[in-house]
């Protein structure tokens, strides 16, 4: 492929995923987020070991204000699409801090 249009193609997407950004959606189903994106990393990775740790990490961070609950249907703007990664990152309705939530449980 022409390196020219393997650019303007990449481009045209990093366009697209970034004027996304500030639109509305709904959270899928309950599901956790967290103001770090390393937390909520760190959460998936211990669920996915199998590692009742899990709960522990994510209920320490929730006592931090680092993590909360999202509840289905809850109203979200879009912050952040990160290409190739399976977290994005959303504000609350009426709620100044960003959240990183996993990217299948919000409605587009």
């Amino acid at each position: 492929m022409n390196l020219r249009i393997f650019f303007a193609i990449a481009l045209t997407f990093i366009v697209s995923v970034s004027g996304a950004q500030d639109k509305r959606l709904t959270i899928a189903e309950q599901t956790y987020g967290c103001t770090q994106k390393d937390d909520m990393a760190e959460v998936v990775d211990l669920i996915t070991d199998g590692d009742d740790a899990w709960a522990t990490f994510l209920a320490q961070k929730m006592l931090l204000g680092d993590c909360r609950i999202f509840e289905a249907d809850e109203t979200v703007y879009l912050k952040d699409a990160a290409l190739f990664s399976s977290f994005m990152q959303v504000r609350l309705v009426g709620d100044p801090r960003k959240w990183w939530v996993l990217r299948h449980t919000v409605n587009r």
